[in-house]
C-alpha cells in the first residue's frame, strides 16, 4: 500500500490524525491490515488538471476489531495524486474522512 504514495504523500486515518511520510505510512496500514479487513472502492469523481487529480470516492470497510468483534464502516473519500515521471500516478494526500 505504501507504493501507491508519494515518499511525504499523506493518509489521514481519522480526523485530525495524520502519516506523513513512508515510514508512518507503512506502521499506519501494518496497523490496519493487521485485523484483516476487506475493502470496497469506488470512484466516484476523477478530475486532472496536468499532472494532478482530484478523485473522490466511496468505500467500505469490514472485519473484525482488536477484540474480535465484526466491524463495518464506510464512509466518502477525497484524495489527490500526482503523475510521476514514468507517468503512474501516486497519492499526495488521502482522506477518507473529509466532511469529519
Amino acid at each position: 500500500m505504501v507504493n501507491q504514495y508519494e515518499p511525504e504523500g499523506m493518509f489521514i486515518s481519522a480526523p485530525g490524525q495524520a502519516a506523513v511520510g513512508s515510514d508512518s505510512l507503512r506502521d499506519t496500514f501494518a496497523g490496519f491490515l493487521a485485523s484483516k479487513p476487506t475493502f470496497e472502492l469506488k470512484t466516484t469523481s476523477l478530475h486532472k488538471v496536468g499532472d494532478i487529480a482530484l478523485e473522490t470516492s466511496q468505500w467500505e470497510l469490514g472485519g473484525t476489531d482488536s477484540d474480535g468483534n465484526p466491524m463495518a464502516l464506510s464512509g466518502r473519500c477525497a484524495a489527490t495524486l500526482r503523475r510521476q515521471p514514468d507517468g503512474h500516478w501516486l497519492y499526495v494526500i488521502d482522506n477518507p474522512f473529509p466532511f469529519e
